[in-house]
């Protein structure tokens, strides 16, 4: 199944959005994949070849009226997009997002948020429950089942390592 980003939408042109120009940096664009000719109860009569990228937003509902304001914000791909390079795409070299090259030139100009370059891959569960941690950046989060890429680590080994020392404190006066 190929996934498509909005820039694949957009490259498609009119049939994918209503303005490839502005369309992807609308807060209503829904990347997905149009597979074929679809009746509602009877499911798809014909597929494509090749699914074609569309706004699933415009595919099955129509686009908004009014339609919102294109922002930027609404198109970024990390905390800090860095895109640089040649060519018609460019590479992001914080999170490896690919773009044309005449949305980079609005997107390099956004501000940077809080964030750190780990994607935290390969976190893990601590020895106290409930924490997690990045062995990569030697990160740490409390109360949490998952990381997103990119989050700025909320505690130190310090700090989980006190709240290992209060629990097990409980565990022997009891």
């Amino acid at each position: 199944m190929p996934w498509f980003t909005i820039f694949d939408v957009t490259a498609a042109g009119r049939a994918g959005c209503s303005d490839p120009n502005v369309c992807w940096m609308r807060e209503c664009m829904w990347v997905g994949e149009d597979k074929g000719s679809y009746t509602p109860g009877r499911g798809y009569t014909s597929y494509y070849a090749k699914p074609k990228p569309v706004c699933m937003r415009r595919h099955t509902q129509g686009c908004p009226y009014p339609l919102p304001e294109p922002d930027p914000e609404n198109a970024r791909c990390c905390y800090a997009p860095t895109y640089k390079g040649r060519g018609k795409q460019m590479t992001c070299e914080t999170c490896g997002a690919k773009a044309p090259r005449v949305a980079t030139k609005i997107l390099n100009k956004l501000p940077r948020l809080p964030g750190v370059p780990c994607r935290h891959e390969n976190q893990k569960d601590t020895m106290v429950m409930g924490w997690r941690e990045c062995p990569d950046c030697r990160g740490f989060w409390a109360d949490r089942t998952g990381v997103k890429p990119h989050e700025v680590p909320t505690h130190s080994l310090e700090d989980m390592l006190d709240q290992f020392r209060q629990r097990l404190a409980r565990v022997r006066g009891s």
